[in-house]
């Protein structure tokens, strides 16, 4: 009854049905509509009642009814009769095919095994000559239209089937369809969100039948969401994907991931540098390094090749002084495809002489004495102190320790002062202003290290307290406030906006990371809450992570030029607590790019108007470079235009480029803007001061896609098991449909179906009054 009723209305897929109804639609009463057949009855009777008496009554009844037929029928057309019929049927499922159109889709398996080859050469029923020149993009098309599995056209079969493409987007209807044919699209994709493909395909088909999602490519994902979430997300709501893996699991590559070197070495100093690599199937290989500085091989050698994550150290000495981009190279390996990430580079300052430093103290504390042995064992800094409650023996017989300070000769004999704990009553105002003309006329550097005793709230309305990068007021301060409960609750230190990109505050290279690491560190106790708020020339670095006060966030690191020199406040005295659980990692690295920061512009005699910084050295074409330029005047105050024009020169091409940043409202000398440029090294400064701050920046070409060039084989594996779905293999792609396959659930689909313009009516009314016609002939009636 069903195959006749979707064989008569035109439906299909009716596997029960649940009730039927007619309605006329020309909406007469139901007892309208059979006193009218009574009276077509009656009247079709009286008709053939009144032929001839010789017929046969028989006859006459079947004339009579063949009339009523007819007559009825032409009725029923008149009053359009309707069928409503409510079923359950069996939905057709959808199957949606995602093609990979980045442009790792365009690698050719350099030297692949003989047995991928083989693979290829079976699955798209070429030969192993023809199959190795395949590019993947390639192999997806020949899976999908002819080859041994000829998947287009089995998976057409059962399913209905849409094909899309993605990259960095996806596109419905991506892949074309010229008479059958899937044609692929070009892969020109700079990178691949296979997690964001995935779920809006996903949220296209929501509500509708969806058998499984079948993805051919190589596995790669370098932005967006993570796919293995995105498939276990789906998993649960029973969308199952099938990713059809392309290239070799294991293609070669060996990538420099980093290159440990400080930002400033001596001249003629040994130096241990770590490489850091990833190697993948080089495992034996002989791999040659080489270490340059500018064009300068100054180390190297060949080492063992390991696949995954491996560290080397290599020694240099450099010969020159000056600044230099610092190079390490790996040579590339046997059918290596991409070589761009053979590559490290950085760049570094050699020095001939160490950063004096000069620590005035009340007493010992614990950051001094962490900061101090980690100047003492470094070469690039050395240090002398003054402990004004210290032991005077000792400051006769070691000479790191000074029994006074010596304000008169302070500026030939230090670049950088660092003050912890010393209380003000030790300065007399000639020796304030003799430490304010060091910073301001000389060009020294000042840092303060806040106690709970002495600094900086002993300071206050000092010429020293004007000095500092805040507004402060003088706080109730005894030693044994370290020991008071309110500093036993932890919080965490927050990022300033301006220390994601500054040298001081880059404990790594990525803004992103250097952010969250700074969100990671072990978190502090104690802060000086005396702090207002930033004074107008001021940056902060880091803020609190919770407090706020009546100014907003609440600077713990800052900084700013005060005349020729600068100043550091730090907010904070326990450092030394980020050893926790990593080492001396982070806090050496604060310090030292502190130290560095601070003292270099003094020693070297280069006490710059202009200080740029950008949120990294190394960008991709396209990307937005964000630069702040601090711009002074001749005498050391604040320029005041609207804006700064910045001159851009690609040392590689000769290309120069200007910008215009506009000034922060918000800080005096502050300049901000956005910049974009081409592939290149550019070198970057102030128009008009082209002999102050230069910043260089790397511009290159995004390489997301050949970072991984190898198909990801676990990443596929686990998102086919986070969705119930299955990883297919080049070998069993023809096998797809039925690994597909799956009981599809019934679902109510009511049906009206018009009655009275069908071929069945038409069908009736000839059949009844082309059978009347004949038979009245046969027996010779008119």
């Amino acid at each position: 009854m069903t195959q006749f009723l979707d064989w008569l209305l035109g439906t299909e897929g009716t596997i029960e049905i649940l009730d039927v109804n007619c309605v006329l639609k020309m909406g007469l009463p139901a007892w309208v509509a059979v006193f009218i057949l009574a009276l077509v009855g009656f009247y079709c009777h009286q008709i053939y009642k009144r032929e001839r008496a010789d017929l046969n009554p028989s006859l006459r009844r079947l004339l009579s009814s063949l009339r009523f037929l007819t007559y009825a029928a032409l009725l029923l057309i008149f009053m359009k009769p309707v069928l409503q019929m409510d079923r359950l049927i069996e939905p057709r499922s959808n199957v949606v095919i995602l093609v990979d159109s980045s442009k790792s889709m365009g690698i050719v398996e350099k030297g692949a095994p003989a047995a991928y080859t083989a693979l290829v050469a079976k699955a798209t029923d070429l030969d192993a000559a023809q199959a190795s020149k395949l590019d993947r993009i390639s192999i997806a098309q020949l899976i999908l239209n002819n080859g041994r599995s000829d998947l287009l056209a089995q998976l057409k079969d059962n399913y209905s089937v849409h094909l899309y493409s993605f990259d960095k987007e996806v596109v419905a209807n991506g892949v074309q369809e010229e008479n059958g044919t899937a044609v692929m699209p070009q892969v020109t994709g700079e990178v691949t969100q296979l997690g964001a493909a995935i779920r809006q395909v996903a949220q296209d088909f929501r509500g509708q039948p969806l058998a499984g999602i079948v993805v051919l490519t190589d596995g790669g994902s370098n932005k967006g969401e993570s796919p293995e979430i995105v498939a276990q997300e789906l998993g649960k709501r029973g969308v199952r994907v099938f990713p059809v893996g392309i290239g070799v699991p294991q293609a070669v590559d060996i990538k420099i991931i980093d290159a440990n070197i400080p930002e400033l070495i001596f001249k003629d100093e040994e130096l241990a540098v770590e490489v850091t690599f990833e190697g993948a199937s080089v495992a034996g290989n002989s791999v040659s390094v080489d270490l340059f500085l500018g064009d300068e091989r100054i180390g190297g050698r060949d080492v063992e090749g390991r696949d995954g994550v491996f560290k080397e150290n290599f020694v240099i000495r450099a010969e020159t002084a000056g600044d230099f981009t610092f190079r390490v190279t790996a040579a590339g390996q046997p059918n290596e495809y991409f070589l761009e990430n053979n590559e490290k580079t950085k760049q570094i300052r050699v020095i001939d002489n160490a950063i004096r430093i000069l620590f005035v103290i009340e007493n010992p504390s614990w950051e001094y004495r962490y900061l101090k042995g980690l100047i003492d064992r470094d070469r690039r800094a050395e240090a002398k102190v003054f402990i004004r409650r210290g032991d005077l023996e000792r400051a006769r017989s070691d000479e790191q320790y000074l029994p006074t300070l010596p304000f008169e000769t302070m500026s030939e004999d230090f670049d950088c002062l660092v003050f912890c704990n010393i209380r003000a009553d030790y300065f007399d105002t000639e020796k304030m202003q003799k430490i304010k003309e060091y910073v301001t006329e000389d060009g020294g550097a000042l840092i303060m290290i806040s106690s709970t005793s002495g600094t900086p709230g002993t300071f206050a309305g000092t010429p020293i307290g004007d000095m500092l990068p805040v507004q402060f007021r003088a706080i109730a301060e005894h030693e044994s406030l370290d020991l008071d409960q309110r500093f036993t609750r932890p919080y965490p230190l927050r990022l300033a906006h301006e220390g994601q990109f500054h040298n001081i505050t880059r404990l790594s290279a990525l803004p992103d990371e250097n952010e969250a690491l700074w969100a990671q560190l072990p978190p502090q106790y104690w802060y000086y809450s005396g702090i207002k708020r930033l004074k107008p020339s001021a940056i902060a670095l880091v803020e609190h992570g919770k407090a706020v006060n009546e100014y907003g966030p609440i600077p713990l690191v800052a900084t700013h030029r005060f005349g020729k020199g600068q100043v550091l406040f730090m907010g904070i005295n326990s450092t030394w607590r980020w050893r926790h659980k990593v080492g001396n990692r982070y806090t050496n690295r604060f310090w030292i790019q502190t130290i560095q920061f601070m003292g270099l512009p003094h020693l070297l005699g280069n006490m710059k108007r202009v200080q740029l910084m950008s949120q990294g050295r190394s960008f991709f074409v396209g990307e937005r470079i964000e630069i702040t330029a601090k711009v002074l005047s001749e005498n050391f105050t604040a320029v005041r235009d609207d804006f700064v024009t910045l001159v851009a020169l690609n040392k590689e091409t000769s290309e120069e480029k200007a910008f215009k940043v506009h000034r922060d409202q918000a800080k005096e000398g502050f300049f901000t803007g956005t910049v974009h440029l081409q592939k290149g090294l550019w070198e970057i400064w102030v128009d008009g001061y082209a002999e102050e701050d230069h910043l260089t920046v790397s511009i290159r070409e995004p390489h997301y896609e050949f970072e991984k060039p190898a198909m990801q084989l676990a990443s596929l594996m686990a998102i086919a098991d986070a969705s119930g779905g299955q990883f297919i293999t080049l070998s069993d792609a023809g096998s797809l449909p039925d690994r597909i396959s799956q009981a599809v659930q019934p679902i109510r689909s009511p049906v009206e179906k018009s009655i009275w313009d069908t071929w069945l009516m038409l069908l009736i009314i000839t059949f009844t009054a082309s059978l009347e016609w004949y038979l009245r002939k046969r027996v010779d009636l008119p």
